[in-house]
């Protein structure tokens, strides 16, 4: 079961055009042969590109998507192999913990590596593409926080526990109104950590904003968007305590849940996995290994 955090659009947008695979995309063939195109549409959402710029980053993301397919795609599958004997069981803490740390890593591998191309693209921006640019994000920012800083403190918990019961779902199927009134409980216990993450979305945006303004090259802007938005890092320490907290939250309402699963339910779950564990199976190169041989790096903590 994944739980995917709320966030901003702009995370480099193929973490969530691929993770969106193991989320709920019931196409999972076309979604992900069409990611590049995707992901041009959302480039083009946030700066107007001139013809030979969108070409160029047209053929970037094609072929990160086909370095994808050959070097990371197997880390997938065998990701859903691993879920699918630790559910057919019960889930532990060990194995939740396990799992979601996998399903990080395999995140910060995908956003790492389309680094490059998105740095070379913001390299090449002009005055008026930048200050476009500048805008988008920080009406990112201003989306965030109308969504999940402003709203009263009850209002967010309702909205955090309703995404949670949504997409738990999804795995298991209709929850039962036992395991919805646990799934509220258990979220609520959350820290809260929304103006805090506000606040270091904010000042990364800044930062990738003054870079660009001063007309740094694809390698700064790389390394910043390696620190900021792969690792993480410049954040404070008692933001990174209660996002560390968070993640032990979502382990403890994984095992709670598994533990109440009907047997239906149960079948459901296994039957969700083989599903994406098959579909992305079809979408391997031809004489791929199933399983991979190297582990994907350290993940960042789960973000609010």
């Amino acid at each position: 079961m994944v739980l995917r955090a709320s966030g901003s659009r702009w995370r480099l947008a193929l973490a969530a055009a691929l993770l969106a695979l193991l989320g709920g995309c019931s196409l999972v063939g076309i979604a992900y042969e069409n990611a590049d195109l995707w992901l041009l549409h959302e480039a083009e959402d946030y700066v107007a590109l001139r013809p030979a710029q969108r070409d160029q980053l047209k053929v970037a993301l094609k072929n990160r998507l086909e370095q994808h397919r050959t070097r990371e795609l197997p880390r997938y599958v065998e990701f859903l192999d691993e879920a699918l004997a630790a559910a057919s069981d019960g889930l532990t803490p060990t194995e939740v913990e396990t799992l979601l740390g996998r399903l990080q890593g395999l995140a910060a591998e995908l956003v790492a590596g389309t680094v490059p191309p998105v740095a070379a693209a913001l390299a090449g921006l002009d005055d008026a593409q930048r200050a476009q640019l500048a805008e988008r994000l920080r009406a990112g920012d201003r989306r965030y926080e109308e969504d999940y800083v402003l709203p009263a403190r009850d209002a967010r918990l309702a909205k955090r526990a309703k995404a949670a019961r949504k997409q738990l779902a999804h795995w298991t199927g209709d929850l039962t109104p036992g395991q919805r009134e646990r799934v509220a409980e258990l979220v609520r216990a959350w820290p809260d950590v929304a103006g805090r993450w506000l606040a270091y979305r904010k000042g990364r945006t800044d930062g990738l904003v003054a870079l660009l303004q001063r007309g740094a090259g694809k390698a700064e802007i790389e390394r910043y968007l390696e620190s900021r938005w792969v690792r993480h890092e410049g954040q404070p320490a008692d933001l990174e305590r209660d996002v560390a907290a968070t993640r032990s939250g979502i382990v403890a309402l994984v095992v709670a849940l598994d533990g109440s699963l009907s047997p239906a339910q149960r079948k459901a779950l296994l039957d969700r996995i083989r599903g994406y564990r098959a579909d992305l199976a079809a979408l391997l190169p031809r004489g791929a290994p199933v399983v991979a041989t190297t582990a994907p790096p350290e993940a960042a903590a789960v973000r609010p």
